[in-house]
């Protein structure tokens, strides 16, 4: 259990991580107004592939504070009252 508990951390620091950096992208981008217009929300729209990848990675495993806090730096609870 101890590893599951490792992996799960790990796995969990790194999506967070990801997905920040996608949403600093997004905000970076459209304050440029450089590049092609849908360049915020094609990031904003990988952050929130990374968050559904993570939960499907660590279904059973996910507790609701990560939950909470991811969907949080994405803006909107995607699977409400799904365990």
């Amino acid at each position: 259990m101890e590893n599951c508990s490792y992996f799960y951390q790990a796995v969990t620091r790194i999506a967070e991580d990801r997905i920040l950096e996608l949403l600093q992208h997004a905000k970076e981008t459209e304050a440029r107004g450089n590049g092609f217009p849908e360049a915020g929300s094609y990031f904003r729209a990988c952050a929130h592939t990374v968050y559904s990848a993570w939960r499907d990675i660590t279904d059973g495993w996910h507790t609701d504070e990560d939950i909470e806090r991811l969907e949080s730096f994405i803006g909107l609870p995607i699977w409400s009252d799904v365990s």
